[in-house]
């Protein structure tokens, strides 16, 4: 088992809401019934993300991006 973190460059922070809108914020947004409580939310996330990941000189964000692997080996035999 290892972990990777993978450092995407993404555009601007609003970037980052885009990109996990439909993962990690997902249960979230649609515990919120309506749209301008879910528009309501995001601005509250990027208000905080905004604290969380400076801006390059270029304008652009890093983003860290964690992943967990796992490999296995099945060792069990078969008795006919």
């Amino acid at each position: 088992m290892w972990e990777t973190q993978y450092l995407h460059v993404l555009d601007s922070r609003l970037a980052i809401i885009e990109w996990t809108r439909a993962t990690g914020m997902k249960p979230y947004l649609d515990s919120l019934s309506k749209e301008s409580e879910q528009a309501e939310f995001e601005r509250e996330v990027l208000c905080e993300i905004e604290k969380d990941y400076p801006l390059r000189e270029d304008g652009k964000v890093l983003f860290p991006f964690k992943r967990l692997f796992m490999s296995g080996q099945n060792n069990s035999s078969k008795a006919d």
